[in-house]
């Protein structure tokens, strides 16, 4: 098998990009394409496996600097009468057991680091069509724009 040199991500919400990142950081080129040109979503918590996730592509310091950590959460009565305060279990790589952040904020940090790293990010558009063979893969964006990806045969 080929070594993977290219690669298009088609969706570039937290999953795409984070994987833009960790794909550049060895090395590879990536392109991403995301159909919406806004962040959908007001915020998000994110927990230990995804902070240790996160932090397997040096991504979890920076959302722990943008966010707010907190280690248990607490159950109340309509009244906002404390009834139960029910502990999270530590992640074990030295950060809360949770963050808090606005997705806005996630979604532009995630976004400079693929940046930083080289990585193409384009909006406003999807994959239209592809077709797969054994001279690789063909793509047609929504914008009329084709993308070809060929194996690097001996590489």
């Amino acid at each position: 098998m080929a070594a993977v040199r290219r690669v298009l991500i088609v969706g570039g919400g937290i999953g795409g990009l984070t994987l833009a990142v960790a794909l550049r950081g060895r090395g590879i080129l990536t392109e991403v394409v995301e159909l919406e040109a806004r962040v959908l979503g007001v915020g998000i918590t994110l927990t230990g496996t995804a902070l240790r996730a996160l932090d397997m592509a040096k991504l979890a310091t920076g959302c722990v600097e943008r966010g707010f950590g907190f280690d248990f959460f607490e159950i109340s009565d309509g009244a906002g009468k404390p009834i139960a305060k029910n502990p999270l279990a530590a992640t074990g790589a030295g950060f809360p057991a949770a963050v808090g952040m606005p997705r806005p904020v996630l979604a532009d940090f995630l976004t400079a680091a693929a940046n930083d790293l080289g990585a193409s990010i384009r909006h406003g558009l999807t994959v239209d069509t592809m077709e797969q063979d054994d001279d690789g893969v063909d793509a047609r964006f929504t914008d009329g724009k084709p993308w070809t990806l060929r194996p690097c045969r001996g590489c």
